[in-house]
């Protein structure tokens, strides 16, 4: 691999699927999939908040999705590998079905301890479906390119992802605005049959199209302990992409909790928070959140536009990002970090409350009898000016889509060496184990909160 630390040598023991066919069935049916994965978290988020709970009891609602990543995507590599692609996307298509089912049985009535349990097990459904239909997005990728051609394989894994969170952010904004619906509790059975219906055109694409034998591998590259050891005959260069393999993972860990931590669940609820956030409707959070995966997306799905000259990417000389890039735009993250926390900590636009309009005051009244009275030490609570709010919005705006970009850019870069490092026989169990790294970041950042 040009300008990296060099491609795996290994022989593939799979055949490489000739054309673009599979690539298409499989990324049709994944991206339809990935809408009604954005919309479900929207739908969920924004649901529970209406019903008064609170930050860390919605953040518990999602924790097993994202355990169910970590053991999926350890688990569904050895699965694609051993009986194909086609098993775990239809697979993860169906259980998504499942979860989504399970939510239309969520009663506004019940206490709040069985509400968060029951949530809770449904995303854990829909967590491990998303990770069996991802792997085969990303799996296929790898088996229609050719061993030589890493520059057109990082260009394929850079479209398909950006395209995947772009569709995602689709998805944000979509489920928001099916919570305006009149059917159901304000709108959300409807919205999630809806996100059924998504489903079921998904299905066929994948049953009926696809061979069982896409991404099988010969059964000793099937195992589990394959993941984290090598053949005893396996080569310098077989040792030394695991180990590439094995540090970008660790990494990825660390860079999807930079973004986790403040996304997933505390940015909605400071949308949507009238006193201490920015007050929005629903359909104005959910546009500003799809829209950063959108543009996101979009900066990682034409990565390559960027890298190029940057001299980091030649698909015509088949130079491809190596470690030190993945470094470089790592570290690129952390001003616009910077900039939305040193304003959040130590700017007054963010230490005062919005006022309340006339038709929330008498709601609100102890807020009102609060204001200009000491509420800790040092500390007096007063309303925000116009300026004040303007303030809160613009530096929002400017630090999320500084990091969309540079976010988008490192996303493309971390996903095409993960395929790089990888052959065609290992390509399934390689990816699905990289990935489950990224999943266990959002686990750390709940645990450091109630710590904290």
């Amino acid at each position: 691999m040009a300008g990296g630390d060099g491609r795996a040598a290994e022989k593939p023991k799979l055949k490489m699927e000739s054309g673009l066919w599979p690539y298409a069935i499989v990324n049709s049916s994944y991206l339809l999939y990935t809408i009604t994965d954005g919309a479900v978290r929207m739908i969920v988020l924004l649901h529970a908040f209406r019903l008064s709970f609170t930050a860390m009891e919605i953040a518990v609602m999602f924790t097993l999705y994202e355990a169910a990543g970590v053991v999926t995507n350890l688990l569904a590599g050895v699965v694609g590998a051993r009986w194909g692609i086609k098993a775990t996307l239809v697979s993860g298509l169906t259980l998504q079905l499942f979860g989504l089912g399970m939510l239309l049985g969520w009663d506004n009535s019940w206490q709040k301890s069985a509400a968060i349990t029951y949530v809770t097990l449904a995303q854990m459904l829909c967590g491990i479906a998303k990770d069996l239909v991802k792997l085969g997005g990303k799996t296929v990728s790898k088996l229609v390119t050719p061993d030589e051609k890493q520059g057109q394989l990082f260009q394929l894994v850079a479209m398909i992802t950006g395209w995947k969170n772009s569709l995602k952010g689709c998805g944000y904004f979509l489920g928001s605005v099916l919570l305006l619906w009149e059917s159901g509790p304000n709108g959300f059975y409807g919205a999630i049959m809806v996100l059924m219906g998504i489903i079921l055109l998904a299905l066929p694409w994948a049953l009926i199209s696809l061979s069982p034998e896409l991404g099988r591998a010969d059964k000793k590259n099937a195992t589990l302990a394959q993941v984290f050891a090598l053949p005893p005959d396996a080569t310098a260069m077989d040792r030394r992409n695991q180990r590439n393999r094995n540090w970008l993972s660790l990494g990825r860990c660390f860079l999807f909790a930079a973004r986790d931590c403040w996304f997933e669940v505390p940015l909605p609820l400071y949308l949507r928070d009238p006193v201490s956030g920015l007050g929005w409707s629903r359909p104005a959070a959910g546009a500003f959140l799809g829209g950063y995966i959108i543009v996101y997306g979009q900066f990682q799905a034409h990565s390559t536009l960027f890298l190029r000259p940057l001299q980091q990417f030649d698909k015509d000389k088949n130079i491809v990002p190596h470690k030190w890039h993945v470094v470089l735009w790592a570290l690129f993250c952390i001003p616009s970090l910077a900039w939305l926390g040193s304003f959040v900590q130590w700017s007054p636009a963010f230490d005062c409350v919005l006022q309340p309009d006339a038709a929330a005051t008498s709601a609100n009244n102890s807020l009102v009898d609060a204001v200009g009275g000491v509420v800790g030490q040092d500390q007096q609570l007063h309303w925000c000016t116009d300026s004040d709010a303007v303030l809160r919005t613009t530096v929002l705006m400017v630090g999320v889509s500084t990091f969309a970009f540079v976010f988008g850019i490192n996303s493309a870069v971390n996903s095409g060496l993960i395929a790089a490092y990888s052959t065609n026989a290992t390509a399934a169990k390689n990816i699905g184990f990289c990935a489950r790294t990224a999943e266990a970041s959002p686990l750390a950042c709940l645990f450091l909160r109630t710590i904290i």
